[in-house]
């Protein structure tokens, strides 16, 4: 399970993992949680991985540049942003097929727009539920990966950015 970004409770979610990784050793012990990124709440979350046991259930890599190194390896890229735009990492996990499961709540409605409901989840224990059933999860994202990858690369391509740019432009310049 990729947890990929700015480690920052609140916002990007990362507060939810302890509580998710508890939630899963009652349903399944093989998992991981691959936290790639760093942020002002990294060393608030190590500890709390040490405190609560779950040292062996987690791995703390902190930035990675290299894009395809992010998500060699991962099963699922797990985003449990509570306020997002859209996120890079949903774009570069659907663009490579890697299954996504994102937090759904009012900040990240952006998810709604791309995410099949399979693939959203609104409490831990709904991403616990989820993420229980991974294999399912993979093999239901894997039906619908080229359609995502289509709509996404379609709609946030540097063509369109530079159409909605001109029509900006051109709207103040009237």
């Amino acid at each position: 399970i990729g947890v990929i970004g700015r480690v920052l409770y609140g916002q990007k979610g990362h507060d939810k993992l302890v509580p998710i990784a508890e939630g899963l050793m009652a349903r399944r012990r093989d998992f991981r949680v691959v936290v790639i990124g760093d942020g002002p709440d990294k060393v608030r979350l190590e500890a709390r991985v040490r405190e609560r046991g779950l040292d062996n259930y987690f791995e703390f890599k902190g930035w990675m540049d290299e894009r395809a190194d992010l998500y060699a390896g991962l099963d699922v890229v797990l985003i449990p942003s509570d306020v997002e735009g859209v996120p890079l990492v949903m774009i570069e996990a659907a663009l490579r097929k890697k299954p996504i499961l994102a937090h759904w709540c009012s900040g990240t409605e952006v998810f709604r727009e791309y995410l099949d409901p399979a693939f959203l989840f609104s409490s831990d224990a709904d991403a616990i539920e989820k993420l229980a059933g991974v294999e399912s999860l993979c093999q239901s994202f894997a039906s619908q990966a080229d359609a995502l990858k289509q709509t996404m690369s379609i709609r946030h391509s540097v063509e369109t950015f530079e159409k909605t740019l001109l029509r900006i432009v051109e709207s103040l310049a009237k």
